[in-house]
């Protein structure tokens, strides 16, 4: 039925005051030590989302935001064709970024060619 209805059938189930990471399953090389970023920036700024992004002359947003619980609870009522960027934004107002030295927050995986690329 859309993205929107699968970011809201997993809020559900996360408990009231539970904050979550948004994971999309095609991003499989996202590092431990992001991870660990993103999560301890959030403790740093625990009512705003956490979006990781990657330094250089882009300065590309990646995955997995973190979402504070308030955005979680809200996500419960997503619409089903909602985009999810658009959502976040809406009720998450500004993001705090976190940098990270992780290309697989950018590397998704739609087929086994992308698993051949050459990175590990």
């Amino acid at each position: 039925r859309g993205m929107g209805s699968s970011a809201r059938e997993l809020a559900r189930v996360v408990p009231d005051d539970v904050a979550m990471l948004l994971w999309p399953v095609d991003m499989p090389r996202v590092q431990v030590s992001t991870i660990a970023a993103i999560i301890a920036s959030a403790q740093e700024a625990p009512r705003r989302v956490v979006v990781p992004i990657v330094a250089g002359p882009e300065h590309r947003q990646g995955h997995p935001p973190l979402l504070p619980a308030r955005v979680v609870k809200a996500l419960r009522d997503i619409a089903d064709e909602a985009r999810l960027d658009d959502f976040i934004e809406e009720v998450g107002g500004s993001p705090h970024f976190v940098g990270v030295d992780d290309m697989g927050v950018l590397q998704d995986v739609d087929s086994p060619a992308d698993l051949d690329d050459g990175a590990s």
